[in-house]
């Protein structure tokens, strides 16, 4: 699928106009994701457009939240709406973000990332502007970069991200890598950050 420039623009101002033609990976083959979206996926995806324009650098008012938690039961899109969000940020932020992806361990970490690759791969457009490596995805025009981590405490210090996506936390062992990360996410006033979780 050709994306034409007008597209491109209207899918920098509207995470919403993204999701709507981005295709994904299902069991029929490749579909546009705004095809096949629940109502629920719709309404946690709208509560935070406004949180992920302001860490863009759009001027938008402070409304909305700027955390979530999302709790969702197995094979309910907890990885792949967590990637696509992440993706959205990293495709279209005029200004150079830093993100960070924790999970329990390498395997867990390794699931956005593949999720994000995978959708890149669906969606050539994409593979313009952003490169999927081993652990960490890059925009290749702004350097916005997204950098996983799993349970290492002592390597999510020091940073200062945009964003970060927490993934099965209910899972993790211990709490010193998320209280790392929230007061990570302290020092910066538009940092979002989104928890997804197992029902």
């Amino acid at each position: 699928m050709s994306i034409t420039a007008t597209q491109l623009q209207n899918f920098a101002r509207s995470p919403s106009a993204f999701r709507e033609h981005l295709l994904i990976d299902s069991d029929a083959g490749p579909v546009p994701l705004g095809s096949v979206l629940d109502d629920w996926q719709r309404a946690d995806f709208s509560a935070m457009d406004n949180a992920w324009l302001r860490a863009a650098g759009h001027k938008i008012e402070q409304t909305g939240p700027s955390r979530a938690y999302l709790e969702r039961p197995r094979g309910q899109s907890k990885t792949l709406d967590l990637a696509v969000a992440v993706l959205w940020a990293l495709a279209f932020s005029p200004r150079q973000l830093s993100g960070v992806a924790a999970a329990a361990d390498k395997t867990q970490a390794k699931l956005l990332r593949n999720s994000i690759d995978k959708m890149v791969r669906l969606n050539q457009w994409l593979g313009d502007v952003i490169d999927v490596q081993h652990s960490v995805v890059r925009n290749s025009r702004t350097g916005s970069a997204l950098e996983t981590l799993s349970s290492d405490v002592a390597a999510s210090f020091g940073r200062t991200p945009d964003f970060i996506a927490v993934d099965e936390i209910t899972h993790w062992v211990g709490s010193g890598l998320w209280e790392s990360l929230i007061s990570l996410a302290a020092k910066r006033s538009h940092c979002v950050v989104i928890c997804i979780a197992n029902a």
